[in-house]
């Protein structure tokens, strides 16, 4: 009987604990990019690695879309205990043919040996990863480079990631020109009635309804735009040119008609 009562109040505090840590997460989820269960994962690992800030307080992980991504900052930003995303990087040299024609993008990802760090597999772009730890350093141009320690929400696994494959809000839900400023991203074109997307010469690029669309990450690709009041959102599409070969064509179009979906 002793025995059915001691397990019956165990699972009484295993039940309390389980909801305070979804109440909590609840109470953020409105601000937070990153969904409940996500949230209680990550505190669950922060505890697991013993997150401490330097007082030694326990380190409650936590979102800050504001915080620059990337390592993109003037001053060494704190990445540890974030909850983030991982993200194609906004490498200029990208092959733009092969993000187009790929049904889903990844990155590399690294675990540490004793000469340094070796890459060990990859991780799908827009994962949602805990921040455990970073070695970063000044590039000499204003911005961080180096790695992060994280911990994958989806698997539990410890590994590292490039820093400028880290990102701290899902940019993907946001407009395409706000999309651009991030990161590369993909959207479909929606045809309405109105203002038709036009190439860099100004002629009507003849898009079907449902195109997918590249959007460039903000600076990739030369900007022509014929009309930037009016077409303002930059998109690359891939058609089949006169010799027969799939070439790229920059478009422009309302942001309106572009859907993101990755």
């Amino acid at each position: 009987m002793r025995k059915n009562r001691t397990a019956g109040g165990t699972l009484r505090v295993l039940c309390a604990l389980l909801a305070l840590l979804m109440a909590c997460a609840a109470a953020a989820e409105e601000a937070s990019p990153v969904d409940s269960l996500d949230m209680i994962l990550a505190m669950d690992a922060a505890s697991r690695f013993g997150l401490t800030h330097p007082d030694g307080s326990p380190l409650a992980p936590r979102t800050d879309p504001a915080l620059p991504g990337r390592g993109e900052a003037a001053e060494e930003p704190d990445y540890v205990g974030i909850v983030g995303f991982v993200s194609l990087p906004k490498d200029p040299g990208t092959d733009l043919f092969e993000l187009y024609d790929k049904v889903y993008w990844t990155v590399p990802l690294y675990r540490k040996t004793e000469g340094g760090y070796e890459q060990a597999g990859t991780i799908p772009h827009k994962r949602t990863v805990l921040v455990t730890g970073q070695q970063l350093e000044g590039d000499g141009a204003g911005a961080y480079r180096g790695t992060l320690d994280i911990v994958r929400l989806d698997t539990g696994e410890s590994c590292a990631l490039d820093v400028k494959c880290f990102v701290t809000l899902p940019y993907w839900n946001l407009g395409p020109r706000e999309a651009a400023a991030h990161g590369y991203a993909m959207a479909v074109y929606r045809e309405t009635p109105g203002e038709v997307p036009r190439t860099g010469d100004g002629k009507s690029a003849g898009l079907r309804d449902g195109t997918k669309v590249l959007i460039p990450a903000e600076g990739a690709c030369p900007d022509d735009n014929p009309e930037p009041e009016n077409l303002p959102a930059q998109g690359i599409v891939y058609q089949k040119g006169e010799d027969g070969g799939i070439r790229p064509v920059t478009v422009y179009f309302r942001e309106s008609d572009l859907t993101l979906i990755y």
